[in-house]
């Protein structure tokens, strides 16, 4: 049995089409619930009674379409939950189609093809509607095949996508459930059903170090949900006034997100405030990458070198003459890893002048750093020991610009180069002990010390690539400080070398975090929430997750916090008239389109010979020109809409897309606006008419 509920408030006359369609064009068992919002007009109720047609009414007066249809969900406890807008007329067999594609456990939503209904003065008339949503280069949801011919084959092939309307949708109650309806605080029929899971700034975690979420751009590389690289698709912000939730976890910082904002636990994919004590997050190592294996330095140097029989030397200068003999490339080591981890922890960039400074009682370490920086560079320093203090100094140009280039300069601003991605367990262990031994110590605790807050997120992701748990502590000074787990100091001792103490270990910290495969589970420690109104970011990412304060959320479709699948099927269809959105005007806007396009242009030709002959390829190229006419005029339409709905919050990154001009536009909205102006060009004879 499926619930078919159709949330109405008026419209009397679309609700008896909807209701009529339904009925003679479903073959399979269902059950219709028409959900009354209070409607003032009486004639819904009789005419509902009249035809025994259940209805439903919340007992708190009219309160939008999403508490209107959560209302109407509770009534019946169905496996599946259909919503059918009251402006749609289905087709035959639309149920049993939708139903066919839930034969897969994984798919949670089926959306289905909807097509503008045929009206005399429609340019619309007959083109799709919906037939999947996606996001614009600006996070804004849209109708991706818009004005397309509804025999177009991109339309007529079974999709996984991003989202669908929820004006003709088939959910199944589990995800229903687990989402908690749809959210209730979008207002003004807009995007309740592509709800976006987004939170305040935060610190997210890239290939060479950490970046504030909100100055992250399309096309950066992130670190996904097991350490790996992943390309950012998209970016998002809107204003946001509701329930933020802050996860405090045992060895991690405090992360605060929107309530609904899904976060990796043990048990799957939760909602940030449905999260416990009992839960387990993960936070993930380094992942290990196939790459290469060389580290080409002549990419950080400048165009005074030039490279002769795999060493570096002037250009102008005597054949003889090289660049200390320092090599063109260097392989990936144990050795190599240490002298980095050296330069993270003691090493310093200037001028010509690579330096490390040792305190003059690690003779282990100047005489390894000294052997190593010889053998793999080729490199010989000038030494200086003073106020406790053991100096080696390179006079490198090729040095100091392949060093800094690899993990920056400054004690701020070093990071671990992305060319650990590439490196063997062993190597990491290597380049973790040199981190340890230079800027941390041991004893009856473990601490790691360091200015770096990109350090401050990769060391416990380099620590947990060897199963270490690693997280920071609070202190008063500038400097972050991590700390080991105390039932792990042994393991720590024997990565530096040192002899095993065999501490006994303490159950309370076992149960405290678990390690998984290259990665921890670490526990929940609170979870607090509280109102605010603030900007709210995320970002959409190959691979769905990504990495914000070492551990894992997703980028967050609400349908698949739990790893549910969206599809879109042609079978399904329905006209849709989307009589809510300003119709009229939208036709007066299309009149406008084409007027002007006759201005610019001349005559445009007729429908018959539109695609036909060369004759029509000057017109053709100047599609762009056209296209950005069409993305004009919807920005008046998106604008006059606002300005009626007087719902900002819902519209607000709206108008901002269309306040750019067409060639800083995504591609992704030049398509959508090329599509308009194609359709215009087809149905201009009508218009104009």
């Amino acid at each position: 049995m499926i619930q078919v509920i159709i949330p109405v408030y008026n419209g009397f006359e679309l609700l008896q089409k909807a209701v009529i369609a339904v009925r003679q064009n479903t073959h399979v068992d269902y059950e219709l619930i028409i959900a009354d919002d209070h409607s003032p007009d009486s004639r819904v109720l009789k005419w509902c009674k009249k035809e025994k047609i259940k209805v439903v009414q919340n007992g708190s007066g009219t309160q939008g379409f999403p508490h209107n249809c959560n209302w109407a969900a509770k009534q019946s406890d169905s496996e599946f939950i259909c919503l059918l807008n009251s402006d749609t007329e289905v087709m035959s067999g639309w149920l049993g189609a939708m139903k066919d594609e839930m034969y897969e456990p994984s798919v949670g939503i089926v959306g289905a093809k909807l097509i503008y209904p045929m009206e005399k003065g429609d340019p619309w008339g007959g083109t799709i509607q919906h037939a999947g949503v996606a996001r614009n280069g600006r996070g804004m949801p849209y109708h991706i095949y818009r004005g397309l011919s509804p025999r177009a084959r991109c339309v007529n092939v079974p999709t996984e996508c991003n989202a669908v309307t929820f004006a003709c949708v088939l959910i199944r109650r589990q995800l229903w459930n687990e989402l908690g309806g749809l959210d209730e605080r979008y207002v003004g029929g807009q995007f309740e059903d592509v709800d976006f899971c987004l939170f305040p700034h935060e610190q997210v975690a890239t290939p060479s170090g950490v970046q504030n979420i909100d100055s992250i751009d399309i096309g950066d590389l992130v670190l996904g949900a097991n350490g790996e690289p992943r390309v950012v698709r998209n970016t998002m912000q809107r204003e946001y006034n509701g329930d933020m939730v802050t996860i405090s976890r045992t060895y991690g910082d405090d992360i605060t997100m929107t309530a609904n904002h899904p976060v990796l636990t043990k048990d799957g994919w939760k909602r940030a405030d449905a999260l416990s004590t009992a839960d387990m997050v993960w936070c993930p190592g380094l992942s290990y990458e196939s790459g290469p294996r060389t580290i080409d330095l002549g990419q950080y140097v400048d165009g005074k070198w030039r490279i002769r029989d795999g060493l570096f030397c002037l250009k102008g200068q005597h054949e003889n003459t090289r660049a200390k003999n320092c090599p063109q490339s260097v392989s990936l080591s144990p050795d190599l890893m240490r002298v980095f981890g050296y330069y993270i922890a003691e090493g310093s960039a200037s001028g010509n002048n690579l330096q490390f400074s040792f305190n003059e009682n690690r003779l282990d370490l100047i005489d390894d750093c000294r052997e190593t920086m010889l053998s793999v560079f080729s490199a010989e320093p000038y030494e200086e020991i003073s106020n406790g203090c053991h100096r080696l100094t390179y006079s490198s140009k090729v040095l100091v610009g392949a060093f800094s280039g690899l993990m920056g300069r400054g004690a701020a601003n070093k990071h671990l180069p992305t060319e650990t991605l590439f490196a063997t367990r062993e190597e990491r262990k290597h380049l973790l002990a040199a981190l340890w031994h230079c800027d941390g110590h041991i004893s009856s605790k473990a601490v790691y010390s360091t200015m770096s807050p990109h350090l401050a997120m990769q060391v416990p992701m380099l620590a947990a690539n060897l199963g270490l748990v690693v997280g920071p502590h609070r202190g008063n000074n500038r400097a972050h400080q991590l700390w080991l787990s105390n039932v792990q100091l042994d393991d720590l001792r024997v990565l530096l070398g040192y002899a095993s103490q065999n501490r006994r270990k303490s159950k309370y910290h076992k149960m405290r975090f678990e390690v998984g495969d290259n990665g921890i589970w670490v526990s929940v420690k609170k979870v607090s929430t509280s109102r605010r109104k603030a900007t709210v970011h995320n970002i959409s990412v190959d691979g769905q997750a990504y990495i914000v304060g070492n551990f894992v959320v997703h980028n967050c479709w609400r349908s698949r916090e739990r790893g549910w699948r969206v599809v879109y099927t042609p079978r399904a269809a329905a006209f849709h008239l989307e009589h809510g959105a300003g119709v009229e005007f939208v036709l007066q806007t299309e009149k406008k389109n084409a007027a002007l396009l006759l201005e610019r242009f001349g005559k445009l030709p007729s429908d018959e010979h539109l695609f036909q002959g060369d004759s029509l390829k000057p017109l053709w190229d100047k599609i762009d020109d056209m296209a950005a006419l069409c993305h004009y005029w919807r920005g008046q339409h998106i604008k006059w809409v606002a300005d009626r709905e007087r719902a900002p919050d819902n519209l607000g990154h709206c108008r901002r897309l269309a306040a750019l001009p067409f060639k800083d536009l995504p591609e992704v909205e030049k398509e959508y606006a090329r599509a308009m102006a194609r359709n215009i060009l087809r149905n201009q004879g009508k218009m104009l008419g």
